[in-house]
């Protein structure tokens, strides 16, 4: 999200793994079939837990060689990672992951219902609406939003971060 966009599709795999949860929790008893069929196929729930799995090793990789480092990370994740440099027997890597990808499919619903109130309370809101509308239209004017806003430009909009 820092480069104004989700550059490795997470919210996508996200999506698609939550869409084959709901399928699997109803017939739970086919989930190692269905899941070993559908990792062979593209754009489903099976790949996108592949792909959250993918994207949460290459996060603990990365903050690994900061906490190596030496540099000062009180994040949660460098402190998991300090926890398996510690003690890798008691904390293993996996353990890393056992906490990481929970949380990485949490943020999107935060995210999601953060975004939904966001937008009911806009709308039931004239005033707001209407100074949200002004700032966008303003800064659509000067061309400084795209079709569709980035990440990086609606954080760039004054208001829209008030709200």
């Amino acid at each position: 999200m820092e480069k104004g966009f989700d550059s490795s599709d997470i919210m996508s795999a996200i999506h698609n793994f939550a869409r084959y949860g709901v399928v699997v929790e109803i017939y739970s008893e086919w989930h190692s079939v269905v899941y070993r069929i559908m990792q062979k196929l593209s754009s489903n729930g099976a790949s996108g837990l592949d792909a959250i799995i993918k994207f949460c090793i290459d996060l603990i990789e990365e903050r690994g060689k900061k906490v190596k480092e030496n540099q000062n990370a009180e994040d949660f994740l460098s402190l998991l990672y300090a926890m398996h440099d510690k003690d890798p027997d008691r904390f293993k890597i996996n353990d890393n992951l056992n906490h990481t990808i929970p949380k990485v499919a949490a943020r999107s619903d935060i995210a999601s219902a953060t975004l939904s109130a966001t937008i009911y309370s806009s709308c039931k809101h004239s005033r707001v609406l209407g100074k949200l509308r002004q700032g966008l239209n303003e800064r659509r004017g000067k061309g400084l939003l795209s079709d569709p806003i980035t990440f990086k430009e609606a954080q760039e909009c004054p208001y829209l971060q008030i709200v």
